[in-house]
């Protein structure tokens, strides 16, 4: 607001009307009473919903004289706050906060409350969540003109998963290729289980699984695949499950066209064993190779098992533990090529898992802790459950203790291991819980009735030295 005086100078005489205008156009200037006279004062009341810098020029007009005032003013925006971050992170990665105001005069302030106790200050900051959760983050700015202005953002923080990318197939032929992945990160877990989905649609809805194993440490994998069609389109996808799963993203490869020509022997394959689980065998496996021949001669087969030479079939092979890759192909005794090299995968396990359990001591305290190991030297540790009395087993993932809130009394856990080919192994101990004070086992070792024995028996030998007292001091009667 600006007061506007009348003096008797320059001529102005009688009734003065007050107008005013701004320059640019943006501020609304109301000027009250708008008639003054000789000694007068007007009270010129400025608005703008616009920041910038205006020049409001008052006017004075009585009769044809003119006479005006030109006032600056500098209009200040209402200051307001922003805050630039991803909805989302994870444990133990850094997140980057941006910080943004609007309106307002410089300089401005930043004040950060990351919503963990933990505080900063600046326009930009980065901070580590070491817990998941989901955390409000505040934001305070004041600036220059004593406005301050808040703004609040939630962000959630979950536990870290695996990192894997999808790379390109290889060795892609008429009815085998070579898939590759790159496990970049294992998150938060010590140990994944990575492999591919493959596939004739594009989405990989209904596509084949195929566990390529564990790994502890990032680094590229590959799994060759068999039994495709000729001349086909096939997509796949590299994954990785630990603390979570992820994939790696969709690729694709089309297999050759077949140039068997008619007549060309041909081999086929019969595998027989127990199939567990993720693509494993569970027990020995036995292959038959069977040798065909449109032509009216005497067929064999050529194979070679992993590493090995290449020998003539004469009989069904044994696989034993391991991952084998078996090659072979057809062929005969006439001027027709040989069969093109045909590939089997077979993953075979038979060996339960070792878990070894902590035995346990008697405990005091309903709160007991349970730890045990694990290994695989097969298809690899897949998980763990426990289970406790005879209940049912509860998962528990990969972790290898737990803590069971028990009553007193004896108690039955079993830990049980499952492989990746779905191989089991239990382990059973009992414990004794006694939270007793009074117990001789109780978490007092039987102190509090020792001493209450104590203080009977105390009591008793008072009681009777009092007795024996009296009857001494009793005269005999006569």
């Amino acid at each position: 607001m600006s007061n506007v005086s009348l003096q008797s100078q320059n001529g102005f005489q009688g009734a003065v009307t007050i107008d005013a205008t701004s320059s640019p156009a943006g501020v609304t200037a109301v000027c009250s009473p708008s008639v003054i006279h000789g000694g007068e004062t007007s009270a010129c009341t400025m608005t703008s919903s616009a920041a910038g810098s205006f020049d409001v020029t008052v006017s004075g007009t009585a009769g044809a004289r003119v006479n005006h005032v030109t006032i600056h003013i500098q209009v200040i925006g209402r200051l307001s706050a922003q805050i630039g971050s991803p909805s989302s992170t994870f444990t133990g990665q850094s997140v980057d906060f941006l910080g943004s105001a609007l309106g307002g005069q410089s300089p401005y302030n930043y004040s950060w409350q990351l919503g963990d106790q933990s505080t900063m200050t600046g326009d930009r900051v980065s901070h580590v969540y070491s817990s998941e959760g989901v955390y409000r983050v505040n934001l305070t700015i004041d600036d220059g003109s004593g406005q301050v202005a808040l703004a609040s953002k939630d962000l959630t923080v979950a536990r870290s998963t695996p990192g894997v990318l999808t790379e390109a197939a290889t060795g892609v032929e008429d009815v085998r290729a070579t898939l590759h992945g790159d496990l970049r990160n294992l998150g938060e877990a010590t140990t994944v289980i990575v492999g591919f989905l493959y596939g004739l649609d594009p989405t990989l809805s209904g596509a084949t699984n195929w566990t390529s194993g564990p790994a502890s440490r990032a680094g590229v994998y590959a799994s060759l695949v068999t039994g495709l069609t000729p001349n086909t389109t096939y997509y796949f996808d590299a994954w990785a499950t630990g603390h979570g799963f992820t994939t790696g993203g969709i690729m694709s490869f089309t297999t050759m066209a077949s140039s068997m020509p008619s007549g060309t022997p041909g081999a086929t394959v019969r595998v027989e064993g127990t199939l567990g689980t993720n693509g494993w065998y569970v027990s020995d496996v036995t292959v038959t190779l069977t040798a065909s021949d449109s032509l009216p001669f005497v067929a064999w087969i050529h194979y070679v098992v992993d590493e090995g030479g290449w020998l003539n079939y004469t009989a069904p092979l044994t696989l034993h533990d391991g991952k084998h890759t078996l090659s072979y192909y057809a062929f005969d005794a006439s001027s027709s090529p040989p069969e093109r090299n045909q590939y089997l995968n077979v993953s075979v396990d038979t060996t339960p898992p070792v878990v070894s359990l902590e035995d346990p001591s008697p405990v005091v305290t309903s709160s007991f802790p349970v730890h045990w190991t694990g290994s695989d030297a097969g298809s690899g540790i897949a998980g763990y459950e426990i289970q406790v009395d005879g209940g049912a087993f509860q998962t528990v993932g990969i972790a290898t203790s737990v803590t069971l809130d028990l009553a007193d009394g004896v108690h039955t856990f079993t830990v049980r291991a499952t492989d990746v080919a779905g191989n089991k192994e239990t382990q059973t101990r009992s414990v004794s819980v006694d939270t007793n004070p009074f117990s001789p086992f109780g978490p007092l070792a039987g102190l509090p009735l020792f001493l209450l024995l104590l203080a009977l028996a105390i009591a008793v030998t008072i009681l009777l030295l009092r007795r024996r007292r009296k009857r001494k001091g009793t005269p005999a009667k006569r």
